[in-house]
C-alpha cells in the first residue's frame, strides 16, 4: 500500500526559522559572540554580497525597490487564487511564511550582529558625558579648522577607491573587518530623493546606493556612512563615528574635509538647539567651502529625529564626536 511522503518544508521550514532564532538569542544574549561572529562569517557574507551586487552595472536595489509593489501584486493574486482549495491555500501561506523566514535570516545572517556586539564606544574607550554649549562651539571651531583647507572634489570611482583603502586602514587600526568589496551604485530615478533618502545600503543584496540628487561632500559622507553599514555597524551614530574616523585617519585632504563637514552640521544642529547665541556665532566663522556646499545641496534632507528635549538629551553621533574631540582636538 503506498503512502503520501510527507512535505520536505513541513520539517524544513520550523527547523531553519528555530535555527535562525537561536542565533539571534544569542547574537542579543553573547555580545563576544555577536563580535566574533560578526568579524567572521558575518563580513564574509556582506563582502560576497557586495561583490556580486557590484557586478551590475545598476543598482539592484533601486531595481527591487521600483518592481516590489508588481511583485507583491502578483504574489497577492496568486495566493487569492490558490485559496480557492484548501490545498492551495497550505501552499500559499506556506510560500509567504518561506519569504517571512528568508528575509529574516538575512537579516539576522548579516546585520543584526552590528547591532548587538559591544558598542564602540566602550570598545575604542570613548568617555560620552553631555557636552556644554562651550565645549560644542570649540568643537564646532575643530571641525571647522579640519574643512577649512582648499581641496578638489573626486568623481565617484577615485572616491569609492579612496574610501576603500581609508577603511582598510581604520580596519587595522579599529580592530574591525572592512568591507573593500563595496562599489558606489548611484539611482536612475528620483526614487530615493521621493523617499527622503541621501543612501542607503540594502543588506540582502550587500549593495550601497546613493541618491543622484545627492552631491558634493554630502554624496562623499553618505558613502562613507553607507559603507560602515556594509562593514558591520549597524548603529545609525556608529556609522557616523566610523566614517569620521575613516575619513579623519586617511591622510586624504578631501576624505578630511568630507568627515569635517559631515559631523559639523550635527554639531551645530545640537548647538543651535542648546545655546541660540553660541550657534550664531560658529555660523558666522564657518569656512568658504563648507558655507558654498550647505548652498549648492538642496535635496531634502531626511526626517531626523529630535535631537533635544528638556533638559536637552544629545545626539548620539554628537556625543560619540565629542569624545573623540577631547581626545584629538581639544
Amino acid at each position: 500500500m503506498e503512502t503520501k511522503p510527507r512535505g520536505r518544508g513541513k520539517v524544513a521550514l520550523p527547523l531553519t526559522a528555530l535555527f535562525f532564532l537561536g542565533l539571534e538569542l544569542a547574537l542579543i544574549r553573547l555580545p563576544r559572540f555577536a563580535d566574533a561572529y560578526d568579524t567572521t562569517a558575518g563580513a564574509w557574507l556582506r563582502t560576497a554580497l557586495s561583490g556580486m551586487s557590484g557586478a551590475a552595472s545598476f543598482s539592484v536595489t533601486e531595481a527591487f525597490l521600483l518592481l516590489l509593489p508588481v511583485l507583491l501584486s502578483v504574489m497577492l493574486a496568486a495566493a487569492l487564487r490558490a485559496a480557492a482549495s484548501r490545498r492551495g491555500l497550505r501552499r500559499a501561506l506556506g510560500f509567504f511564511l518561506a519569504v517571512g523566514i528568508g528575509f529574516f535570516g538575512l537579516y539576522v545572517l548579516l546585520f543584526s550582529a552590528g547591532g548587538k556586539k559591544s558598542p564602540v564606544a566602550e570598545r575604542l574607550a570613548l568617555a560620552t558625558p553631555p557636552p556644554t554649549p562651550t565645549e560644542l562651539s570649540r568643537c564646532a571651531a575643530w571641525l571647522s579648522e579640519l574643512a577649512s583647507a582648499p581641496v578638489e572634489e573626486l568623481d565617484d570611482t577615485a572616491l569609492t577607491l579612496a574610501l576603500r583603502q581609508a577603511y582598510a586602514a581604520a580596519g587595522e587600526r579599529y580592530g574591525f573587518t572592512p568591507n573593500l568589496a563595496v562599489t558606489m551604485k548611484r539611482t536612475a530615478t528620483p526614487l530615493f530623493y521621493r523617499l527622503g533618502l541621501f543612501g542607503l545600503y540594502a543588506f540582502p543584496f550587500g549593495e550601497v546606493t546613493v541618491a543622484t540628487e545627492c552631491r558634493g561632500a554630502t554624496r562623499a559622507f553618505t558613502l562613507a556612512h553607507e559603507m560602515a553599514h556594509a562593514s558591520g555597524f549597524a548603529r545609525e551614530e556608529e556609522a557616523d563615528l566610523m566614517a569620521f574616523l575613516a575619513c579623519l585617519d586617511s591622510g586624504d585632504a578631501y576624505l578630511t574635509y568630507v568627515g569635517a563637514y559631515g559631523m559639523l552640521g550635527r554639531v551645530l544642529t545640537v548647538l543651535e538647539a542648546t545655546s541660540p547665541a553660541a550657534w550664531e556665532e560658529s555660523s558666522a566663522t564657518l569656512p568658504d567651502a563648507v558655507r558654498r556646499e550647505i548652498s549648492a545641496q538642496d535635496a531634502p534632507v531626511a526626517d531626523a529625529p529630535a535631537l533635544y528635549e528638556v533638559p536637552p538629551t544629545y545626539d548620539k553621533s554628537v556625543l560619540l564626536l565629542l569624545a573623540v574631540y577631547r581626545q584629538r582636538g581639544a
